[in-house]
């Protein structure tokens, strides 16, 4: 196995990890400890920089978990495409997972 793969491979793995803890916390918060939470208690809560950070991390963990996973389907299963096209198709993915990060990280934004 390549150095990168490798590391693509446990890097899903840490990321698995993250959002598993990071869902339960949210739905903990969300329908067991402020289960009638309404949007002001929202954007109050989204006020503070740790539930803001816990978000945005969230967020990073996800992209890349989603968008990796995509890419390693794609090479197990397409090992015939051209270095070309797993070139600009991973390329493609990469820029989907920024454009994707930076419109959550403006949403979340806009809560302070």
């Amino acid at each position: 196995m390549e150095a990168g793969r490798a590391w693509r491979w446990f890097l899903q793995r840490i990321t698995g990890l993250i959002i598993a803890i990071g869902m339960i916390i949210h739905f903990l918060i969300l329908h067991f400890i402020d289960p009638f939470i309404r949007t002001p208690q929202v954007s109050l809560r989204l006020k503070s920089i740790g539930w803001r950070s816990f978000y945005i991390f969230l967020l990073g963990a996800l992209l890349y978990h989603a968008l990796n996973g995509i890419w390693e389907i794609i090479i197990d299963y397409e090992p015939s495409w051209s270095r070309e096209a797993k070139m600009i198709t991973s390329w493609l993915l990469i820029l989907i997972g920024i454009c994707s990060f930076c419109f959550g990280v403006w949403i979340i934004k806009g809560f302070f």
